[in-house]
């Protein structure tokens, strides 16, 4: 059942449009699970396969490959590429823009491939290096942990609903990036390498987007003005990342959308408010898909219900197009030339 009846010109836009998401857990999920490599085959759960990836229009997304585990890190690399390989006319790794755009213009669904914290690096630069070579193209040092060895960020980040003023007293006084955090972020656009700030202490976000010569993202995670959770960017964070040429990526997670109702209405509320506060060139989606059990729009396959409701808030095509992946395009070609 579609979230909202979609017109003729919404289709049609979607199916013109990349659209780029910026998280997906799904397969970690499956490696964890101990399924074999399956996103060619239609799933009995979950939140995405590539027959709903195909009716729902998706160009591809960022794919979690790993965070705190060296040996799952590299399993995950590698289960990646075999799901490239069993599904071969249909999927493909992207390594840049312009691989996503041929991807699109043959019929296939791109995967780039993102860290989610760094713990596994070991404070090894040479680590990083390697992951690069293997077609790693984005990195979120932590996945809010912090203070143990190898761990990027000196405390854990907060998760959870608080008000404005702890989110200050936050940013004052927690440990942000460690001296290898540090070292991380400055090198990350010489390799180069996305960075997002999805997962960070206050602390840690202020400080990256200091060290980062680039626009950074934040893969999944929606505004703390309309939802008071810790994994949402205040006003002043989203400012921030906006004057650095950055891009919110908005998740789909009802936690994230409203801590009573999330309704697919408030969701689209994240995505107004946001353009509205920084500008459309900064908001993307992150559906964060696997990730989390409860999502606004349940399943990959029912996207294009989001191009209608962003028409229906009264953006233009042109702005939807922006959203829906031009933003994240933008973004990627910038980083990585």
């Amino acid at each position: 059942m579609s979230l909202i009846e979609i017109s003729d010109q919404a289709r049609a836009l979607h199916r013109r449009a990349i659209v780029l998401d910026g998280h997906i857990d799904t397969v970690i999920k499956n490696l964890a699970a101990g399924l074999p490599a399956n996103l060619g085959q239609s799933a009995a759960g979950g939140h995405l396969d590539l027959p709903r990836m195909v009716e729902g229009g998706l160009s591809g997304g960022f794919v979690m490959v790993g965070g705190h585990d060296l040996v799952q890190g590299l399993r995950l690399v590698d289960r990646v590429y075999e799901e490239c390989a069993l599904n071969a006319d249909r999927l493909t790794v992207a390594l840049c823009a312009d691989d996503v755009r041929k991807a699109k213009a043959s019929g296939k669904a791109a995967f780039i491939m993102e860290m989610e914290g760094a713990w596994m690096l070991h404070d090894q630069m040479a680590l990083m290096r390697v992951f690069h070579r293997l077609g790693v193209r984005m990195v979120g040092p932590t996945h809010g942990e912090g203070g143990e060895p190898f761990q990027l960020q000196g405390e854990k980040s907060l998760f959870g609903y608080c008000d404005l003023a702890k989110r200050d007293e936050l940013r004052r006084t927690q440990k942000g990036l460690t001296a290898f955090g540090k070292e991380l972020v400055r090198e990350m656009p010489r390799m180069p390498l996305l960075l997002d700030l999805a997962h960070a202490n206050d602390a840690a976000f202020y400080e990256s987007l200091d060290l980062y010569d680039g626009p950074p993202l934040f893969s999944h995670g929606n505004c703390f003005g309309l939802c008071p959770h810790s994994r949402n960017l205040t006003d002043d964070q989203l400012k921030a990342l906006a004057a650095k040429g950055g891009v919110i990526c908005i998740a789909f997670y009802t936690a994230f959308v409203d801590r009573e109702k999330a309704t697919f209405e408030r969701l689209l509320d994240h995505f107004s408010y946001a353009a509205d506060l920084v500008g459309v060139a900064h908001v993307g989606l992150g559906s964060d898909y696997d990730g989390c059990n409860a999502t606004v729009i349940p399943e990959v396959s029912q996207l294009p219900a989001l191009t209608q409701g962003l028409l229906s808030r009264g953006f233009s095509a042109d702005d939807v197009l922006k959203i829906l992946g031009g933003n994240l395009m933008r973004v990627i070609e910038t980083v990585i030339r």
